[in-house]
């Protein structure tokens, strides 16, 4: 999906972090429909975009 950003795999305990401007429904459906296996979503966090931004040469 060309929406996720970053994704992190976590094998030992089995979930996967996925990160991006998404529907969190629309990727468990499609993790479902590829794995063949039941998906959970645990946890949205939306993450703030109105970040300041440092000057590296302060005036």
């Amino acid at each position: 999906m060309k929406e996720i950003e970053t994704h992190l795999i976590e094998k030992h305990q089995c979930r996967v972090y996925v990160c991006g401007r998404f529907a969190p429904s629309d990727v468990a459906i499609k993790l479902g429909r590829k794995l063949k296996r039941r998906v959970e979503i645990l946890e949205i966090q939306e993450i703030d975009g109105s970040r300041e931004q440092v000057d590296q040469n302060p005036s």
